[in-house]
Order: structure tokens, then C-alpha cells, then sequence
């Protein structure tokens, strides 16, 4: 099997581990009946994760072609065990699981998220959406096997806290032995030698605000709703085992359409990043009607799910066609910080405004509206011509190494 397949099966297999951090839904209601955290709480260790995740991108980015990309997924695996591990012994203490899950889980999955997005794009230039996509959906496709895996020591009699700590030591080992497998592509131009873009330069310059925008304003929406989903199927009245399977099918949605998105962005116009944002508000908007009926919620949750899969292939596959693949793991990690934005904010306005308001309309009203400013601002961004300042123009992309 030649090399490159075995790094993207390893990085598949390290995004499934990654991506059971998106099944946190399940575990909410327990944690809440039986340790007594409030919703908000849930949603802070959900955001903070998330936040750490975005942060974390930026120095594991950086230090990828210094230390490699085996090194870093090492660490990732490390720090997931290290975190599921706390959980498993926190006792529900908000402070410990805040610890365990948001900073050292989420880091762990910056670390190893970076190193598959970096070399599936390294080793199949030609092919970025189509290649990124496939690394990325197996994010979605974690959140179904650990969702399922949850379920099942449930009903054995488990509580939520060893099932989170056991499946996240597995997931553990499982990234350290897929760490294994990453190697960049022989002769690949080292990011040292690349000619760093300006921090100020980046902000100036419309390619990085308009996937900035857009990655931000999409995982916001995306992330109130699955951060609270099985939380807003109970309070329609819906069966518990309807709104696990509605995590399931979300997660089903996340990773056809990041595959689904990924091809397209191989080849069809950079339009499709704002119609792939009104598809997410429209999903979005329907999840509340959606909830108290059993026969709509379910295709409705996989429906976002779809939408929401374009954030994270379409933004990607832009920035390495703007940049060049050879600044991809130190610019789309900047890219990404908004979306430890709205891990930060998204999640936790969803879970203060139920506290406030005891349902969820106000909450998904937000998260559309959000949505559709940020379709508003992309379309504008592509569309829009303005007259190029000679300081703040960006340097032609086919300068930029490949």
C-alpha cells in the first residue's frame, strides 16, 4: 500500500478517537440528574474543550515540521488519556471534569487535529476537499461509535463518569498507535523556509477574513445545537433513545457532508461557502419545531449535521488554494481560533438562555440569526470588489510554495 494511504487511514483513525468530544450530548442529562451540574456548567466543559482545541491548533501547527508530525500525535494521544483519566476519578466535581475535559482533552484534540488536516492536504495536493473531507467526516463518524458505546454501558448499569473515562483511555492508546503511522511527504518544502505571512497582513486581507467569518459564524450555530441537542429533544418531550439517535444521525450528517462538501470544493465555485451557511440556518431553524415530533426530529438533526460538515472542508481547501499547502498548518490554525469562539459562546448562550427561559427557542432563534449575518458577510466578501491598497495587497498565491 503506498505510504500516503497509510497516513490518511491513520489520521482517520485518529480523527474517529478525536471526534467523540461531539457525543458530549449524550452525556449531559447524567451528569446533570446525577451529579448535579447545571446546564450552563455542562456547556462551559463543552466550550472550554473546544476553546482549547482552537488554541492549541497554533503551536502544534508550528511545531509539526520542527518535531514532526509523529511527535505531536504522541502528545495528543497523551493528553487525552491523561484527561479521560481525571474524569474517570473527578467525582463529579465541576472543577475537575472543567480540568480533564476542557484542558487537557481539548487540547489533545488540537494537537492531533492539525497533524491530519496538515498531511492529508501534504499528500494529496490535487485532491485537498476530497482528501480532507474523508479525514474530517471520520471526526463526525467518532461522535456515532462513542455515542453508541455510551448508551450501551448505560443501560449495563454504568455511570457517566467511568463510561467517559474508560472510552477516552481506549481512544488514548488507540491515537498514540495511529501516531505511528504520520510522516509528511518526502521533499516537502519545511514551513521554516516558507516566507511567514504578517499577522497584520492576514487581517488586512479579505481570503482570511471571509473564511474567518465564515468558519465562525457556521460552527457557532452548529455547536449550540449539538452541544444541547438531546437536552432540546427531552424538553419537546421526545423519547431518550429518539434524541440519542438524533446525536447518532448528527454526527451520520457531520460526516457525509464534510465528504459531500469536500468533493464540491474541489471543484465547484467559492459561492458554495455562503449557500452552505443558509442550508445550516435553514436546518437550524427548523430543530425547535422539530422537537416534538419524533418523525421530523431525526432527519432534521442529520440535516444539520450536513450543513454544519461544510465549516470545516470548504474554509481549509480555501486557504490552501489562497495561501499554498505549504502554509496551511500556520495559517488555518488562526483560521480556526473562531471556532474556539464559538465553542466558547455558542454552546454556553445555548444552555444559559434554556436556564433563563426553560426552552429553546431563544437559543435557536440566536443561532440563526448568527448564521445568516455570517452567509450575508461571505457572499459580500466574494463579490464585492474594492479597489486594492498597494500596502495591504496580498501577495500573488502563486508565490506561495505548493
Amino acid at each position: 500500500m503506498p505510504h500516503k494511504y497509510v497516513v490518511l487511514l491513520c489520521s482517520i483513525l485518529i480523527q474517529i478517537c478525536l471526534g467523540g468530544i461531539y457525543a458530549w450530548a449524550v452525556f449531559v442529562p447524567a451528569l446533570r440528574q446525577t451529579h448535579g451540574l447545571s446546564t450552563a456548567q455542562t456547556q462551559a466543559i463543552f466550550g472550554t474543550a473546544i476553546a482549547f482545541w482552537t488554541l492549541a491548533m497554533i503551536p502544534a501547527g508550528r511545531a509539526l515540521p520542527r518535531i514532526g508530525p509523529r511527535a505531536v500525535a504522541a502528545l495528543a494521544g497523551l493528553l487525552f488519556w491523561s484527561g479521560s483519566g481525571l474524569v474517570a476519578i473527578s467525582g463529579g466535581s465541576f472543577w475537575l471534569l472543567w480540568l480533564g475535559v476542557g484542558v487537557l482533552i481539548g487540547p489533545a484534540i488540537g494537537c492531533g487535529y492539525v497533524c491530519a488536516l496538515t498531511l492529508c492536504v501534504q499528500w494529496f495536493p490535487t485532491r485537498r476537499g476530497l482528501a480532507t473531507g474523508l479525514a474530517v467526516s471520520s471526526f463526525g463518524a467518532g461522535a456515532i461509535l462513542e455515542a453508541a458505546l455510551a448508551e450501551l454501558l448505560f443501560k449495563a448499569g454504568w455511570d457517566v463518569l467511568p463510561t467517559i473515562g474508560w472510552i477516552g483511555l481506549g481512544y488514548g492508546l488507540l491515537i498514540g498507535l495511529a501516531a505511528m503511522g504520520l510522516t509528511a511527504p518526502a521533499g516537502q518544502i519545511r514551513q521554516e523556509s516558507t516566507p511567514p505571512i504578517p499577522l497584520r497582513r492576514l487581517l488586512a486581507d479579505r481570503p482570511f477574513r471571509l473564511a474567518t467569518l465564515g468558519l465562525s459564524s457556521g460552527t457557532f450555530a452548529g455547536l449550540l445545537v449539538i452541544g444541547n441537542l438531546k437536552s432540546i429533544g427531552l424538553a419537546g418531550g421526545l423519547d431518550p433513545a429518539v434524541c440519542t439517535i438524533g446525536v447518532g444521525l448528527f454526527a451520520v450528517g457531520s460526516a457525509t457532508g464534510r465528504i459531500a462538501w469536500g468533493w464540491i470544493s474541489d471543484w465547484a465555485d467559492p459561492r458554495t461557502m455562503p449557500l452552505s451557511l443558509l442550508l445550516l440556518a435553514a436546518a437550524v431553524l427548523l430543530v425547535y419545531p422539530a422537537s416534538f415530533l419524533a418523525g421530523l426530529f431525526l432527519p432534521i438533526c442529520a440535516m444539520v449535521g450536513f450543513s454544519y460538515g461544510a465549516c470545516f472542508v470548504l474554509y481549509a481547501a480555501y486557504i490552501a488554494r489562497q495561501y499554498g499547502n505549504a502554509q496551511v498548518g500556520a495559517i488555518y490554525p488562526l483560521v480556526f481560533l473562531a471556532f474556539g469562539l464559538s465553542g466558547i459562546t455558542g454552546p454556553m448562550i445555548g444552555g444559559w438562555l434554556f436556564d433563563a427561559s426553560h426552552n429553546y427557542l431563544t437559543s435557536i432563534l440566536v443561532a440563526t440569526f448568527v448564521t445568516l449575518t455570517g452567509a450575508t458577510a461571505v457572499y459580500n466578501l466574494l463579490t464585492v470588489r474594492r479597489p486594492a491598497h498597494p500596502r495591504r495587497s496580498r501577495p500573488d498565491p502563486a508565490t506561495y510554495p505548493d
